[in-house]
């Protein structure tokens, strides 16, 4: 668990807006997960909130969601701590993510000074005009075949692959709080000796 903590990351989040099919928000679950992603964000402005399939494979366990019904309110408060959003996008405008420069955004993680919000929008309708305006990047994932889109959990898959690829992930742990904290939470739902496993690791149950 230790070794799991060390590489995951909460300077990278994926943001899933208005995401129609529960199947799919449950493998970009699973696809997180495999790649460090340790939070995920879950607009649900007209569809309600996913209840995870069996295709995440109990992954969600792992994970730290946080729910709104307000594109505007999540991305907002994502932006004062400092994350940048990165929508995938097909509107004009938006270039290949070949094209992007992560260099700032590497540079501010490792400084602990920001983080990059990945944003994906509805299967069908795409991201939301909200999303679309405040979005400070916008994205497409190239293409050489005759459909235009990739499924969502391919395109989470492709874009952290991508991360992964310019140095950004896997992580470098989380602080020492979310790390003691995230830790507790694992071995209360894995172990059943879990007040001794807990104080060996110097963590104290009332604390959580």
């Amino acid at each position: 668990m230790e070794a799991v903590l060390n590489r995951r990351s909460s300077a990278v989040r994926i943001v899933l807006e208005n995401i129609a099919d529960q199947q799919n928000a449950s493998a970009v679950i699973r696809t997180a997960e495999g790649f460090g992603v340790h939070h995920l964000h879950f607009i649900q402005a007209y569809n309600p909130a996913p209840s995870f399939s069996h295709v995440s494979k109990g992954t969600d366990k792992w994970l730290r969601f946080h729910y709104s019904d307000e594109t505007e309110s999540c991305l907002q408060d994502l932006k004062f701590k400092n994350f940048v959003v990165l929508a995938t996008d097909l509107s004009p405008g938006a270039v290949p993510i070949e094209e992007v420069d992560f260099a700032p955004y590497k540079a501010a993680i490792e400084k602990k000074e920001g983080g990059i919000a990945l944003l994906f929008g509805n299967e069908v309708r795409g991201i939301s005009p909200m999303a679309r305006e405040l979005a400070d990047v916008k994205f497409v994932l190239p293409m050489t075949g005759f459909v235009q889109s990739y499924n969502l959990s391919v395109a989470a898959a492709l874009t952290l692959s991508h991360l992964q690829h310019v140095g950004i992930l896997p992580g470098n742990g989380l602080d020492k709080h979310e790390h003691e904290e995230t830790l507790a939470k694992w071995l209360l739902g894995e172990h059943k000796s879990t007040r001794y496993i807990l104080e060996r690791a110097g963590i104290k149950l009332d604390d959580y």
